[in-house]
């Protein structure tokens, strides 16, 4: 399927011929595309061939199977070809070099028989480079995983292994491909990363890569040159850093060389794009501020929007073409579904849209054993709604709805209404099993508001005498796009049954009810808990836990029990599902051993109200204020504001309150959240911090008394005093100790001060 040419966005000047009066005005001719504009736009769409040349045991007890490392077939030249008839344009070959090239001779000293790339390996990679040009595609050649096995370790120093290592194999890369079409681009390094001095390094390694390549001869002295930010990401001064060096180093005959391309990988924010319980396209992920302070509620589409808006700025707008050479949803990497398919479906549309109009190309990771995409064996892809999307991208834009593509029922008692996004298309018709639906008897369609009502009669005949689940699934078909799938289904309550005893993770039976789960979060009596807790409210999805609705049970895995933050004893499930329905269910955690319950009650019934007094003293060093909160147990406090030097909020370290170690003069204002469970309650009081309490040794005669002495006490101080060996000594009310026998004992000196009671220890030694 070809992909209509589209004018960008860059070049916005026609030919204009303006009259002549009198003296005529020379004509305005039309912005030219840059060469790497033009090149990129020719590519999109794009397509990596991921999983397979880039696959590597990194076990060297084990045998490395090259391509079929990570279990894909080998490549075909039907495979490829298949790429090519599902309408795109590019290939991205990701290749890795590690164990698949020799090592450095006996000497110091590197000379071209050092580092030789394999090959057989490379000659089979060129051969699939030879068909993708076949099937008329443009090729971009990648290293790949070199970039965190080992390359990420170098010193900086470029006499140092790594960076010889990296030179010589663009030297033989460029010297395997330099006769080949300029159909075939080179890109430096996938996702770049340094332990140390990161930004310095790639500055270092990419400019060896493009000197490797333009003196290298052939068509490499125009060859275009994709070049990464670092870790391809996107933020502004990584673009800003990449921008710099391809205008004032990339150079021929004393010109910028225009045959550069500039690149960077998108897979949305982590929390929604791994599926960490934000999965809408339009969920509010967390609050931002703009330039002027103004705070916004920031989603996934506004993420789209400001990464593709800062590398349009930087590049594209100058005349830098730019490839996102990867782009998906992080979860699609996973044996899991990641996301729901509709919001998927809004993620992968509207980026493409938006990188349509700022004439930036895309290139779709697929590692071959994603649930949605091609299968490389079959060639066909293993998820029509996913194909239709992708396909449908290539023309235009597509309609969906504003809301879920699952509409949830306990009855279809009540009309029910699906706004739409119709993005400049019309609704045609909807259908179900059963054929068209009718107009004016199963739905209403309000066209100027794109409100689609589903009548109670046709709800209640779809759901009449069905099971729990998906009793329909209507097709709406637009007049552009692609179709939208919307499926009714019948509800109840969720119910967890029971845990099956197992170790190291809780296997818990469910009746599903219909619902889905949208997401979890785990209590301990201190507050959330497993990984990210301390900055995430949200499970990982595929990590933590993953339900199976075929099998009726969801599965809390290792991941999850692993975490540091996760004690024995009670862990509280809170389970929301996509209807609103929450659930919430207890795992007892002893060593490796997990059960369930559902007995909430008892924790519920745990947590109280809590109470701090206006004023609280802590002894210099002591970092927590539970002294003086009283009648609540397993609690945790999480600082929100302080004012004064007692303390303050550590918002880099999840909020944690740091008590001075030192006493200080005046008092601290502070608030704090006290987290007990799924429950916070907001306190505040003032905070002293003065020096705990000291006691003497004491060294008396038999039958000799000596008094304790007791240091740092307030004027309303009460101290009270218990030998622990009254044979060896005793001790008065006033703290005056009387030697009995010669011995050692200790005596407990207990002050009560500032509204708290501590206890100390005094050594006493009778001679």
């Amino acid at each position: 399927m070809k992909k209509a040419k589209r004018i960008m966005a860059l070049v916005l000047a026609a030919v204009m011929v303006l009259p002549a009066m009198g003296m005529g005005k020379p004509e305005v001719k039309a912005a030219t595309k840059s060469a790497s504009q033009a090149y990129v736009e020719a590519m999109e769409p794009g397509y990596n061939l991921g999983n397979q040349f880039d696959a590597v045991n990194t076990n060297l007890d084990e045998e490395d199977k090259q391509e079929l490392s990570w279990g894909n077939s080998a490549v075909t030249k039907e495979q490829i070809q298949y790429v090519k008839d599902q309408g795109f344009n590019s290939i991205r070959i990701p290749l890795t070099l590690y164990r698949r090239m020799s090592g450095k001779g006996t000497d110091d000293t590197t000379t071209k028989d050092d580092y030789i790339i394999d090959e057989a390996f490379l000659d089979k990679y060129a051969q699939v480079v030879n068909w993708a040009l076949e099937s008329d595609l443009y090729v971009m050649i990648n290293v790949h995983h070199d970039s965190w096995i080992w390359l990420n370790s170098w010193d900086g120093n470029v006499e140092s292994d790594e960076y010889t290592m990296f030179v010589r194999i663009w030297e033989q890369l460029a010297e395997k491909f330099k006769n080949y079409s300029n159909k075939v681009c080179f890109e430096t390094i996938n996702e770049p990363q340094f332990t140390t001095d990161a930004a310095e390094k790639l500055h270092t390694i990419n400019n060896a890569a493009y000197q490797a390549i333009r003196k290298s001869g052939g068509m490499n002295s125009s060859r275009m040159i994709v070049v990464p930010t670092l870790n391809t990401n996107d933020s502004q001064d990584r673009c800003d850093a990449l921008y710099n060096q391809i205008t004032t180093e990339f150079k021929q005959n004393g010109q910028q060389d225009t045959n550069i391309i500039a690149t960077f990988h998108y897979y949305c924010e982590w929390v929604y794009s791994a599926n960490l319980g934000k999965t809408r396209f339009d969920e509010v992920l967390w609050n931002n501020k703009d330039a002027d302070g103004n705070e916004y509620g920031y989603t996934p589409r506004m993420a789209v929007d400001q990464a593709f808006d800062r590398v349009y700025n930087t590049f594209t707008k100058n005349g830098i073409g730019v490839v996102c050479g990867e782009y998906g949803l992080l979860g699609h990497d996973s044996q899991y579904p990641c996301l729901n398919n509709g919001e998927e479906t809004k993620y992968l549309e509207y980026m493409n849209y938006v990188a349509k109009e700022k004439g930036i190309a895309l290139m779709l990771w697929d590692n071959g054993s994603n649930l949605r995409m091609i299968d490389r064996n079959k060639l066909q892809w293993k998820d029509s709604e996913f194909e239709a999307i992708i396909k449908a991208n290539l023309k235009g834009r597509s309609s969906y709805a504003t809301g879920l593509d699952y509409t949830y029922l306990e009855n279809g008692k009540e009309d029910v209404e699906i706004p739409l996004t119709l993005n400049g298309n019309t609704l045609v018709s909807l259908s179900d099993a059963n054929g068209t639906l009718v107009q004016g008897k199963d739905y209403e369609y309000d066209s100027k508001n794109a409100v689609v009502t589903f009548t109670s009669s046709y709800l209640s005949k779809v759901l009449a005498d069905k099971e729990y689940g998906v009793c329909a699934e209507v097709t709406f078909k637009f007049s552009g796009g692609a179709d939208w799938i919307q499926r009714i289904s019948k509800v109840k309550t969720p119910e967890f049954k029971s845990t099956l005893k197992s170790s190291n993770k809780a296997i818990i039976n469910v009746d599903f009810g219909g619902n889905t789960l949208e997401k979890v979060t785990a209590y301990q009596a201190g507050g959330k808990v497993g990984p990210n807790s301390e900055w995430w409210g949200y499970l990982q999805y595929g990590s933590a836990y993953v339900p199976d609705y075929s099998a009726n049970v969801i599965t809390f895995k290792p991941d999850f029990f692993n975490s540091s933050t996760v004690q024995d004893g009670k862990i509280l499930l809170e389970c929301t599902f996509y209807n609103g329905d929450v659930v919430y269910y207890v795992l007892n955690k002893k060593g490796n051993v997990i059960t369930g319950s559902n007995k909430t009650k008892e924790i519920f019934d745990s947590i109280v109200t809590p109470s701090v007094p206006e004023n609280v003293t802590l002894y210099a060093g002591e970092q927590d204020l539970s002294a003086y909160i009283k009648g609540v147990k397993g609690f945790k406090t999480v600082g929100s504001w302080a004012s004064g030097d007692g303390c303050y909020v550590d918002y880099g370290n999840s909020n944690k309150i740091v008590f001075s170690d030192k006493a200080v003069s005046g008092s601290t204002m502070l608030g704090f959240n006290l987290v007990q469970y799924n429950k916070s309650d907001y306190l505040s009081t003032n905070v002293s911090i003065v020096n705990a309490p000291s006691v003497s040794k004491v060294e008396v005669a038999k039958d000799k008394k000596k008094a304790i002495t007791v240091k740092n006490l307030d004027k309303k101080a009460v101290v009270t005093y218990k030998v622990a060996d009254k044979k060896i000594a005793t001790v008065s009310k006033d703290g005056v100790v009387k030697g009995k026998k010669t011995g050692k004992t200790t005596v407990s000196v207990t002050v009560a001060q500032y509204g708290r009671k501590d206890t100390f220890k005094a050594t006493v030694v009778v001679k």
